[in-house]
């Protein structure tokens, strides 16, 4: 009976520091000095965050992140993690902690580089629609030292249009992050994502009135590292906008907010993507714009379902003097590169500025033509299974230009071997570049901290016309103070009975949530 007795308390013992697993991981919403991570865990906790380090394995120092929570009747044990105060330029590993004891599997281990500030070369992966969950397709992306990978829609085919949040949540998981081809690439490279229609609401779905609406946008925030979203959080349509050195990404959504023949973005969005158009070309920047479908369409299912406004904003773009911009559209299942002389849609055809478009797909589907011509050539066969993506590399030495280089890539079904099917290159004078303007996606709350760094004592100014909630954290993400504020208010905030080091101010508004260094020196 001893010996029994001895075997059970063991065996409690064991359990109660069982490892709770990671299931899936991945990264984006990646900065210089930031990243967003997501982690799907086995078990419950109200305790997960991730540990960063600049070792293979991971191992301390470590970079704490914010804790999350991962329940099952809250977020389907989605953990939700932000990390700061990473260094610029610098390859990071990472693993998912929960209850203090980390999971520190190989294939468990996660990885990303944070951007450079200013001035850089670098190179991304595009793609869009995939219908075929085990395609190989995403083992190729991995080969190319890409900073990320940007998805312009049909990242999946689920068309979970229900008012059941666990219908667009499956549709994540069961399509796409459990998929073994796929997992080891979010894994390891950063994301970006823009919905369209068959990840948004079902074939040809344009507006917010389904029942899906809401939880495909709350769904999309569980489980996909995002920028702050412009529109704020919740039910809320999922536009946001990041820089990397010398170009301005902005990712539209054309698909929750859309009316045919009235508008594709709504007036809210599209005020916002103008303002977003000046602030680059105020700051010498190049603009990356992706939009989910044909800028060139001829369906009312791209672009050409909203000619007006497709007019509307060439005139814009025309009388703003916005001259450096490119496109990268998704949807039709075909890749195509023109260099931008047939994408003039001003009324009088006199569109000073070519900017040259990318048709990036389909990472697997069926071949599909939507309409447009394309100077550089299509590639693309009719209800022909093709698996076809993009590689875009952006070359910045820092001097008045940038250069981009467009390259297609198709991988054959049968071989799976990879081939070029075109490579286009394309030049743009910026002038100089200025560094002391910040991005203006990060920067909305209009929340300032002075002095920073500072001995201990801050305060945080609110310019907003509205109540502001602050939360502020330690770098392990322990919560030493909250408070709402006024409009246009001062809070003084004393730190000096805590240790000097970093410190996180969470802002919260009505825009969105925003995150502010405290920096504490002795």
């Amino acid at each position: 009976m001893k010996y029994i007795y001895l075997s059970v308390i063991t065996l409690l013992s064991l359990v109660s520091t069982a490892q709770n697993e990671v299931r899936w991981m991945l990264s984006g919403a990646l900065t210089p000095t930031s990243v967003a991570i997501r982690a799907k865990m086995t078990a419950n906790s109200n305790y997960v965050r991730a540990l960063v380090s600049t070792s293979n394995p991971p191992a301390a120092p470590f970079i704490y992140s914010t804790v999350s929570d991962a329940t099952e009747s809250v977020n389907r044990r989605m953990a939700s993690m932000d990390v700061t105060g990473l260094q610029p330029n610098t390859q990071y590993y990472y693993l998912i902690e929960s209850d203090s004891i980390a999971d520190n599997s190989a294939d468990d281990i996660g990885t990303f580089k944070t951007s450079a500030i200013g001035p850089q070369s670098f190179s991304f992966v595009v793609g869009s629609c995939n219908r075929e969950p085990n395609t190989n397709t995403y083992k190729d992306f991995l080969n190319y030292n890409a900073l990320f990978y940007l998805n312009l829609g049909d990242l999946h085919y689920e068309d979970p249009c229900d008012a059941d949040i666990n219908y667009h949540r499956d549709a994540y998981e069961q399509n796409v992050f459990t998929r073994a081809n796929q997992a080891e690439v979010f894994r390891k490279l950063p994301f970006a994502y823009i919905w369209d229609d068959h990840d948004y609401c079902g074939n040809d779905a344009n507006g917010n009135a389904f029942p899906g609406t809401g939880p495909a946008r709350n769904a999309y925030q569980e489980y996909i590292p995002h920028y702050a979203l412009a529109a704020g959080t919740g039910n809320q349509p999922i536009y946001q906008s990041f820089d990397v050195g010398r170009v301005r990404f902005i990712l539209s959504d054309l698909r929750s907010e859309k009316v045919e023949q009235q508008t594709a973005m709504g007036a809210v969005q599209k005020q916002w993507f103008k303002n977003q158009l000046i602030d680059a070309r105020n700051k010498n920047m190049m603009v990356a714009w992706a939009s989910s479908y044909s800028w060139y369409g001829i369906l009312t299912d791209n672009w050409n379902g909203n000619p007006q406004e497709r007019t509307e904003l060439s005139e814009f773009m025309r009388d703003s003097s916005i001259a450096n911009l490119f496109i990268m559209n998704g949807d039709a299942h075909m890749f195509a590169i023109d260099n931008g002389t047939n994408g003039d849609f001003t009324t009088a055809k006199n569109l000073p500025y070519q900017y040259p478009l990318v048709q990036a797909g389909p990472i697997q589907n069926d071949g599909s033509y939507k309409g447009g011509t394309y100077s550089e050539g299509t590639f693309y066969q009719f209800f022909v299974k093709a698996a076809q993506y993009g590689v875009v590399k952006v070359t910045d030495n820092g001097g008045d230009s940038v250069c981009v280089t467009i390259e297609g890539y198709k991988k054959d079904l049968t071989t799976q071997n990879t081939t070029l099917l075109k490579s286009w290159s394309f030049c743009r004078k910026l002038g100089n570049y200025i560094s002391s303007v910040p991005n203006a996606a990060m920067d909305v709350s209009s929340v300032e901290v002075f002095p920073n760094p500072a001995n201990g004592n801050f305060y945080i100014r609110s310019h907003e016309k509205e109540i502001v909630k602050l939360t502020v954290t330690s770098i392990d993400g322990s919560v030493i103070f909250q408070s709402t504020m006024e409009p246009e208010y001062t809070q003084p905030l004393d730190l000096t009975k805590y240790a000097p080091g970093v410190y996180i101010a969470q802002i919260e508004t009505s825009k969105g949530k925003y995150s502010k260094r405290l920096v504490y020196n002795q």
